[in-house]
């Protein structure tokens, strides 16, 4: 069965207003094949979610047939650090700060203040000098323009 295929069947098997997959990928260890997905919901994931999916797509595998010789199977959520990869995830990072590397390498940080109607994000860049703010301004990028998004992290 083609990676293709198995993504089809999750995706076929998941609740696809409330949960979205943000990575899947399968790999073969010892050929024995490790589904591996990223999954999350607007509101973030539970682990109690991740165990209950995996229990759903295990019966789905284990009545089709999809593996005879055994599988491995992981659920779990983006990882703290975990770039952003579809418009989904920007909406419910709106708020937080993030860095963006645009397509020609330029690193933006700031936070992230909205994710518009027309393809894009806006990110309010903040200058400061001796812990002072020197300038704001409101920056937009396209969507096509961002290479990589990480939410930063705050422990303050």
């Amino acid at each position: 069965m083609t990676t293709e295929e198995v993504k089809n069947i999750v995706l076929a098997n998941i609740d696809n207003e409330k949960y979205f997959l943000t990575d899947f990928n399968i790999v073969r260890v010892k050929n024995t094949p490790h589904i591996k997905l990223s999954i999350d919901t607007d509101l973030g994931i539970t682990i109690d979610e991740c165990a209950h999916i995996s229990r759903i797509l295990n019966n789905i595998f284990a009545k089709n047939d999809i593996y005879p010789d055994g599988y491995e199977l992981h659920v779990t959520s983006p990882g703290i650090g975990e770039p952003l990869k579809m418009e989904r995830q920007y909406h419910k990072n709106v708020g937080r700060n993030i860095r963006l590397i645009t397509m020609d390498n330029v690193v933006i940080d700031g936070k992230l203040e909205a994710v518009t109607a027309d393809q894009g994000i806006n990110i309010l860049v903040t200058k400061t000098k001796k812990g002072k703010i020197i300038e704001q301004k409101n920056t937009y990028i396209p969507f096509n323009n961002i290479k990589k998004t990480e939410v930063l992290i705050s422990f303050n």
